[in-house]
């Protein structure tokens, strides 16, 4: 499965949207429809995100409105939607943890949604997220069709001690290709668990403005990483640590046996998927993570 941002306006992608909006208008009248159209759907202050299966089909989809396209501080979600067929796998969980993953990267500190008081699923998503129902916001006005839920964290909050346990599913797909469980943060850098599938190889790229510090857990695999120049090519097992300085491509890929589990340092914290590179020249082609 994965998940990433996407452009809206593709044709498999607007199915799902015509999916959502064929669904949604028997339940409401029409001035209880607030979705947003395409146009706005591709505005540079919207991230949107696609989920989809091994064989590259859309199955869910999801957006986040920022109320900047930089460095945003309140953003809205939009469009939440599944598949009939691809209904509890988990899909909207992970699409909404990668939509506020990205959010936050950018600057977001609230989050608000409206919703139909005729979804008990997506509403019972949102609750299980952390959300709360509040009064209404921004042009909305009260419609007893319509719940108004918001999510916060303290804007410069000081850095607090914080317990968490691995996430059962990954959280989001790193740019590479590798399935990302986000843990946690503090203001010098933040930790991630990455994954790549037995036999797979992940996508070559170099980052924009962090370092990172990698430590093997499970399996094995290679890293070829370039810097200044100068290339080499890493046995990775369990046990092994290594360093991603800013600026070094690099690619991993998995042996056949056994998935490739690592944690990694990221420094500063992960600023959101723009601050990947693509890299053309490396030695291996991308498997498993198209």
């Amino acid at each position: 499965m994965q998940f990433r941002l996407e452009p809206a306006d593709q044709p498999d992608v607007i199915r799902l949207i015509d999916e959502l909006d064929a669904y949604q208008k028997p339940l409401y009248p029409a001035e209880s429809h607030h979705g947003i159209d395409l146009a706005a759907l591709s505005r540079p202050e919207v991230l949107f995100a696609v989920a989809r299966d091994e064989a590259g089909v859309a199955l869910g989809c999801g957006a986040i409105v920022l109320d900047a396209p930089g460095r945003a501080t309140f953003g809205e979600l939009k469009r939440m939607y599944t598949s009939p067929a691809a209904r509890g796998r988990g899909i909207a969980r992970r699409l909404l943890g990668l939509l506020e993953h990205e959010a936050r990267a950018r600057g977001c500190v609230a989050f608000a949604l409206e919703t139909g008081k005729r979804q008990p699923e997506a509403l019972a998503l949102y609750e299980r997220s952390g959300y709360r129902r509040c009064g209404p916001f921004g042009a909305y006005v009260d419609d007893p069709n319509s719940i108004f839920m918001r999510k916060e964290w303290p804007r410069d909050a000081p850095a607090r001690h914080a317990t968490l346990p691995l996430p059962a599913e990954p959280t989001v797909q790193a740019p590479d290709g590798s399935d990302v469980r986000v843990l946690l943060a503090l203001p010098g850098g933040s930790l991630a668990h990455f994954e790549l599938a037995p036999g797979a190889c992940s996508r070559a790229v170099r980052h924009r403005t962090v370092d990172e510090i990698w430590h093997v857990l499970r399996g094995r695999g290679e890293m070829w990483r370039r810097q200044d120049g100068h290339e080499t090519l890493t046995e990775l097992a369990p046990g092994l640590t290594l360093t991603i300085p800013v600026g070094t491509a690099f690619q991993f890929r998995a042996h056949a046996d056994a998935a490739l589990s690592a944690v990694a340092v990221t420094m500063p914290p992960w600023p959101g998927a723009d601050e990947s590179v693509p890299v053309t020249d490396a030695p291996w082609p991308p498997r498993g993570v198209e």
